[in-house]
C-alpha cells in the first residue's frame, strides 16, 4: 500500500497551526545524532530506568557501513560510536533495554550473497563486540528483540531455507547467546514474508508472532517460549478462503496477557483485527470497532503497567491517509480517534507508553508539497493532546520511532534529510527538567569541587535549585539557582567518590547527572594525610581494545581496524594518544578508495578523556597482493603522566587469503 498525496490544505497554514501549539517541554529544534555527511537512516531508540536513552541506526539503505549508536547521558547526546563492522551493508537495528540499563541491539548484516543477524550489548559502560546470532551463509533478516524482568533477552528473526522461510530464535541469559533454534515445530518451510516480532511478559514468557502461509492464504501465527521450549505455532487470525493477515505487532503486559494486532484483507479494503492471550489460551480474533476502511494498515501497539492497550494505525477512506488510535480497557475498545492533521497524508505510526499509562504516538505526515514532517501526540489524563511537529520544516523526515521512560519523558527519532544527506535526528519531550549538563568533579586535598551547567530544557518551568548527593557517605549539598557549584570537604584521600546532580523546579526533579573523583594530597605537599609526598596520587589508567571488521581479507582487499580506549581511572586523562599498528602484509590507507598510505603505526590524539568515557578511532587496512601471511593487528594507548598500555585484542588475527 502506497500513501496517497493530498493537497487539501496549504502547507504554510497547516504548519503554522500545528507548530504554534508546541509545548515548552519539547526540546526543539531536533538534535542530529549521526555523523555529518554520512547517510544514515532507520533508527531505533530505548530509555532505561534512570532516563538514559540509547539510539542506534544504520547507513542509508544499500550503503556499506557500521551500525552506530549514541546515548543521552548527563543531559547530552554522546558522539556516534560504531557497534558493528563497517565493511558491509548493515540494516534496521532494533533495541531492548533491561531493568539494570543493559542495552541489546540487533541488526541485519550482509555476508557475501546472503545476510546474517548480529547483536551487540551495552553493559558495564561500554559496547561489547558484535556476535552472529544466525548461521553464517544463510539469508537471515528482520530481527526483533525483547527482554524480561531478570534481563534475559530473546531475539527472533526469519531465515531463508530452500525457497521457504523459517522463524528462528536465540536467547541471552547473562553469558552467551544460545545456538539458533526453530520457533515452533511446525514453522519450518511454511513461513513466508514472516517479519517476526517478539514480546516478553512480567514472568519472562516470550511470545513470537509472524505471517505464515496456509493453503495459499496468509495467516497470523504465534508461538510461546516457556519451560525451555517454543510451543507449536497456532493460527490466531481467520483461516480460510481469501483470508490474508499482514504486519502483526504485539505487546505483552506484566500480568501475562498478550495482545496482537494486524491488518486483515476484507472485500473492499482492510480492517484492524486483534487477538488476545489471556487465562492461558488465545481467544478468537475480532475486529477493532470502527477500523474497517479501504486503506486501514500498519498498526502499532503498546501496553501500560495496568494492562491498558493502545493501538494506532492509518486509514485512507477520506481521501487522505489519517493516523487514528483506539484504547483497550475493561474488555472493550474505545471509539477510534483521529490524531493527525486533517487533509494531509499521514502514515507509519508508532506508539510507546510509560508505566503510569501516558502514551506517545508518532507518525510521518505529508506537507502537501512532496515533503514530510514527523508529528507526535500525547495521551494523558484520558485525552489525546494536539499533534505537534517535532522535525525541521522542509525535506523528508520519515519512519519515526519513540520511547518513553518511567516519568513520561520521551525520545522521538527518525531519518531526515539535512543539507541533502539523510541523517538521524531526535527530538525530546520532558515532563520534568532534563539532567544538568557539563558535570565535572575537581579533586583536592580531602575535598572535591563539583560543577555543572543548567539543563537544556526546564520543561516549561524555571529551575529553582539543585541537589548533589555524594556516595559513599550519603552526604548532600543543595544550591539555589542559578548557583551551579558545590564543594565537599573532609573526604578521605585515595577514596573514589561518586556525585549525582539533579535539577528541580515546580514540575519535579530531573534525572541525575553523575561524575566521579578521588581526593588526593598535592604532589608538592599539603596538610592532608601523608604529609609532603603524595600518598594518594590522582589516577587515570587506560584500557584499550583492538577490533577488526573481519578475520580474513583477500589480497588487495581492505578491512577496518579500530582501537577503543576507555578511562577506567578516577580522574580525567589528558593528551591521550591511541595507536594502531598494522603487521607485515597489511598497510594503512587514508580512507576507502584512497591510494595514499599512512604512517605505520597510525596514531590519534584526544585532548581529554573524562572518567568512565571512551573514544574509538579506526583506520582502513589493505592486504598486500604479494604476500600470504597470518599476523595480528596491535595497538597501544597512553596519556600525559600515564605509562603506555597495550591494547587487548578482540578478533584481530588477520589471514591474508590468495
Amino acid at each position: 500500500m502506497r500513501p496517497r498525496a493530498a493537497l487539501l490544505l496549504s502547507v504554510p497554514a497547516v504548519l503554522a497551526c500545528v507548530a504554534g501549539a508546541i509545548a515548552a517541554s519539547w526540546q526543539l529544534p531536533a538534535t542530529t545524532l549521526s555523523v555529518a555527511g554520512r547517510a544514515s537512516d532507520s533508527p531505533g531508540v530505548v530509555i532505561d530506568a534512570t532516563g538514559v536513552a540509547t539510539a542506534a541506526w544504520a547507513p542509508a539503505s544499500g550503503d556499506a557501513g557500521a551500525i552506530q549508536a549514541s546515548r543521552f547521558v548527563n543531559g547530552e547526546w554522546t558522539a556516534p560510536q560504531d557497534i558493528s563492522g563497517s565493511d558491509a551493508e548493515t540494516l534496521y537495528p532494533v533495541l531492548a533495554v533491561d531493568a539494570a540499563g543493559a542495552v541489546t541491539a540487533a541488526w541485519t548484516r550482509r555476508e557475501g550473497a546472503g545476510y546474517v543477524v548480529q547483536a551487540a550489548r551495552y553493559a558495564g559502560g561500554e559496547w561489547g563486540p558484535a556476535h552472529d546470532l544466525s548461521s553464517v551463509g544463510s539469508a537471515a533478516t528482520y530481527p526483533s528483540v525483547a527482554v524480561d524482568p531478570s534481563g534475559v533477552v530473546t531475539a527472533v528473526w526469519q531465515r531463508a531455507a530452500g525457497g521457504n522461510v523459517v522463524v528462528e530464535s536465540s536467547r541471552f541469559a547473562g553469558a552467551t547467546w544460545t545456538s539458533p533454534v526453530t520457533v515452533g515445530t511446525g514453522s519450518t518451510g511454511l513461513v513466508m514474508n514472516a517479519h517476526p516480532q517478539v514480546a516478553v511478559d512480567g514472568s519472562g514468557v516470550a511470545t513470537a508472532t509472524w505471517m505464515q502461509s496456509s493453503a495459499g492464504q496468509i495467516v497470523i501465527s504465534a508461538s510461546r517460549f516457556s519451560a525451555g521450549a517454543w510451543s507449536a505455532p497456532q493460527s490466531i487470525s481467520p483461516v480460510g478462503a481469501n483470508e490474508f493477515g499482514w504486519h502483526p505487532q504485539l505487546a505483552a503486559a506484566s500480568s501475562g496477557d498478550v495482545t496482537v494486532v494486524w491488518y486483515q484483507s476484507v472485500p473492499g479494503g482492510y480492517e484492524i483485527r486483534f487477538a488476545r492471550f489471556t487465562a492461558g489460551a488465545w481467544g478468537a480474533s475480532a475486529v477493532i470497532p470502527g477500523s474497517p476502511d479501504s486503506g486501514a494498515a500498519y498498526p502499532a501497539v503498546a501496553v501500560d503497567a495496568s494492562g491498558v492497550v493502545t493501538a494506532a494505525w492509518y486509514r485512507g477512506s477520506t481521501g487522505a491517509n489519517e493516523v487514528v488510535a483506539s484504547r483497550f480497557s475493561g474488555g472493550a475498545w474505545s471509539a477510534v480517534q483521529q490524531l493527525s492533521a486533517a487533509g494531509l497524508d499521514a502514515f507509519m505510526p508508532t506508539v510507546a507508553v510509560d508505566p503510569s499509562g501516558s502514551v506517545m504516538a508518532t507518525w510521518q505526515q505529508a506537507t502537501g508539497a512532496g515533503e514530510y514532517f514527523v508529528a507526535a501526540a500525547r495521551h494523558e489524563t484520558g485525552t489525546w493532546g494536539t499533534a505537534q511537529v517535532v522535525s525541521p520544516s522542509g525535506g523528508t523526515n520519515r519512519y519515526p520511532t519513540v520511547a518513553l521512560d518511567a516519568r513520561g519523558n520521551a525520545v522521538v527519532a527518525w531519518g531526515g534529510y539535512v543539507d541533502g544527506v539523510t541523517s538521524v535526528q531526535a527530538a525530546q519531550f520532558f515532563t520534568t527538567p532534563s539532567p544538568p549538563r557539563s558535570a565535572a568533579a575537581t579533586p583536592g586535598d580531602g575535598s572535591v569541587e563539583v560543577t555543572w551547567t543548567a539543563p537544556a530544557n526546564d520543561a516549561g518551568s524555571p529551575i529553582t535549585g539543585y541537589e548533589v548527593t555524594m556516595t559513599p557517605g550519603d552526604r548532600t549539598c543543595t544550591t539555589t539557582a542559578p548557583t551551579t557549584r558545590c564543594t565537599f570537604s573532609g573526604l578521605a584521600n585515595g577514596t573514589a567518590y561518586s556525585f549525582s546532580i539533579t535539577a528541580a523546579n515546580a514540575l519535579g526533579t530531573s534525572w541525575a547527572s553523575t561524575v566521579t573523583a578521588m581526593p588526593r594530597v598535592p604532589a608538592s605537599g599539603g596538610s592532608g594525610a601523608g604529609g609532603g609526598a603524595s600518598t594518594a596520587p590522582l589516577t587515570a589508567p587506560l584500557t584499550a581494545i583492538i577490533t577488526t571488521s573481519r578475520r580474513t581479507v583477500a589480497s588487495g582487499k581492505r578491512i577496518t581496524a579500530s582501537i577503543r580506549v576507555r578511562n577506567t581511572g578516577t580522574a580525567t586523562a589528558t593528551k591521550v594518544v591511541a595507536c594502531i599498528k598494522a603487521p607485515k602484509g597489511l598497510s594503512i590507507v587514508q580512507k576507502p578508495g584512497a591510494k595514499k598510505r599512512l604512517r605505520n603505526p597510525a596514531c590519534f590524539t584526544v585532548k581529554t578523556l573524562p572518567v568512565g568515557t571512551q573514544v574509538t578511532r579506526k583506520v582502513t587496512l589493505q592486504a598486500s597482493a604479494s604476500r600470504k601471511v597470518t599476523r595480528s593487528v596491535t595497538g597501544t594507548a597512553r596519556a600525559k603522566g600515564i605509562a603506555k598500555v597495550k591494547a587487548k585484542p578482540r578478533k584481530v588475527v588477520i589471514t591474508i587469503a590468495r
